[in-house]
């Protein structure tokens, strides 16, 4: 089942497959998918519906810090969806993934795992709630996540 993280049969675009975990990052095959995906500079990233009412902060932060925060869970990945985040990557076209405190990923994990594999050393944007920014911001530079914001 690992070869369909590398590239999906169009046959299996529409089935379940379930999860499967990997132990670690550097488990997850590399993309071989036939996608052409642009600069990290030329995605555009959008707000998730419910950031687009009521905002929050964009803050960039190293995507294995998060992903480390998550423990066993962040290596969990459905092969249907790693296909749909990798198309989206290369349209061009990403939803900000959500974070919570203590620095965690709410939602947009399979983003995250993408971009950072995709993108090797970039920060990846990702958006978290007013309410919790001071935390976050202060977590991430606890576990040297993020860089300290200029004022």
């Amino acid at each position: 089942m690992k070869h369909l993280f590398s590239r999906l049969p169009e046959e299996f675009l529409h089935t379940h497959l379930g999860k499967f975990r990997f132990g670690s990052f550097d488990d997850i095959p590399k993309d071989d998918e036939p996608f052409v995906y642009p600069k990290f500079s030329d995605i555009r990233f959008i707000l998730p519906p419910v950031f687009a009412q009521e905002g929050g902060s964009i803050i960039f932060a190293d995507g294995l810090k998060i992903l480390e925060s998550m423990g066993d869970e962040a290596f969990n990945i459905d092969p249907i969806r790693w296909h749909k985040v990798k198309s989206y990557i290369a349209n061009g076209i990403v939803e900000y993934p959500e974070m919570t405190s203590p620095f965690r990923i709410m939602d947009g994990r399979h983003r995250t795992l993408a971009l950072t594999q995709l993108y090797p050393g970039i920060k990846i944007p990702v958006i978290v709630p007013h309410s919790l920014h001071s935390e976050v911001i202060e977590t991430g530079i606890f576990n040297k996540a993020i860089v300290e914001p200029m004022l």
